[in-house]
């Protein structure tokens, strides 16, 4: 019994020594170190990986960063650039409607003007009203559809003036030559520069002018022209003179020779028709030079005479150019109606210069 107890527990030891179980529990300490290495290896391995890894994508966020920077940043540029052309546009606005305010601001009868003075400027501040409107409405025209309908608006109100046709046809005759309107207003009812005598006296300052720019040249030249004709006439002078020396010296010969008592009949007749045809000829060719030099005389006396009328014109229009322009200016100043730019008062209206300002003037 004892023996069969021994046997039992001998072979629960053989069975607990071959046992997988207890077999794992014997290795375990290298097998779980193998393992914590392991572990250990792939943590190290993955951190490394995880470093460079993050790094990379540092570098990448950096660079993304720099191109949003400079994106951020030229749109800010153009925003600025925008906001300026905004501000600018905005301020060439405002100064095209002070300018056209400016050119069609009211103008105010002077004190004790009579009636029909008063009624002028009533006239023609309503025609400044309306070409005000005009100018207005052209700045903000988008198309020919809006200018047409300004120009329409302009020509209604026009017709409810005393001169609104006048008024209607020089305005347009203005524009169309790149004015203001309000020239045309101005003019249809203060006048044109043919009317208030300006034109004429534009044109005579500019007669002056181009007088006195071109007689002095013509004065040199006519200058030039006598000093020429004087040394044809001295050259004549000579010639005369030559020919008469020569014709005395041969006759002088020819007496010479007919004092000779031993010539025939026959030679002293020969001598003696020998020097009626050599006086016969200087005779005449003296005749022909003093002729020439008559003639050559005459031009110079004609020519002195327009040298001594030209310099007399350049003295007077030198003289008058002064006047002409202090004129001028004070008929300017009494045509120009209250206190705005002259210009108007000298713009011509008369495109085709036939004396009327019509349709036919305004220029397509």
């Amino acid at each position: 019994m004892k023996y069969m107890r021994l046997m039992v527990v001998a072979l629960l030891s053989a069975l607990l020594l071959t046992s997988p179980v207890y077999a794992k529990k014997g290795n375990g300490g290298k097998g779980g170190n193998e393992a914590a290495g392991a572990n250990a290896g792939g943590d190290k391995g993955g951190d490394k990986g995880g470093d460079k890894g993050g790094d990379k994508g540092g570098k990448e966020s950096k660079s993304e960063r720099a191109e949003a920077k400079a994106q951020s940043k030229a749109e800010k540029a153009e925003n600025k650039a925008e906001k300026e052309a905004k501000k600018a546009e905005k301020a060439e606005e405002k100064a095209a409607k002070d300018a056209i305010d400016n050119a069609n601001q009211k103008a105010k009868a002077p004190k004790g003007a009579s009636k029909e003075t008063k009624q002028a400027y009533k006239d023609l501040n309503k025609s400044l009203n309306a070409t005000k409107k005009l100018e207005r409405d052209l700045l903000k025209a988008k198309d020919d559809k809006d200018i047409a309908k300004a120009v329409e608006k302009f020509e209604k109100k026009a017709n409810k003036i005393n001169n609104g046709q006048r008024v209607s046809t020089m305005v347009k005759v203005a524009k169309s030559l790149g004015y203001s309107a309000s020239v045309g207003a101005l003019q249809a009812n203060f006048g044109t520069p043919q009317e208030t005598g300006i034109k004429a006296l534009k044109d005579q300052i500019t007669a002056i002018n181009e007088a006195i720019a071109t007689l002095p040249g013509t004065i040199n030249n006519l200058s030039g022209l006598v000093a020429e004709l004087e040394k044809n006439a001295n050259t004549i002078a000579g010639e005369i003179s030559t020919v008469e020396q020569e014709t005395t010296t041969q006759i002088a010969d020819i007496d010479a020779q007919l004092t000779n008592p031993e010539l025939t009949e026959e030679q002293t007749a020969a001598l003696e028709q020998q020097k009626t045809e050599i006086q016969s000829n200087a005779e005449a060719t003296v005749a022909s030079l003093e002729t020439n030099l008559a003639n050559t005389q005459t031009e110079i006396a004609a020519n002195t005479a327009d040298i001594q009328t030209a310099e007399a014109n350049l003295a007077d229009v030198t003289a008058a150019l002064p006047g002409a322009e202090a004129e001028l200016s004070a008929t300017v100043e009494e045509v120009n109606i209250g206190n705005r730019d002259s210009g108007w008062t000298t713009v011509d209206l008369d495109t085709n210069g036939d004396g009327a300002i019509t349709d036919a003037d305004i220029v397509q």
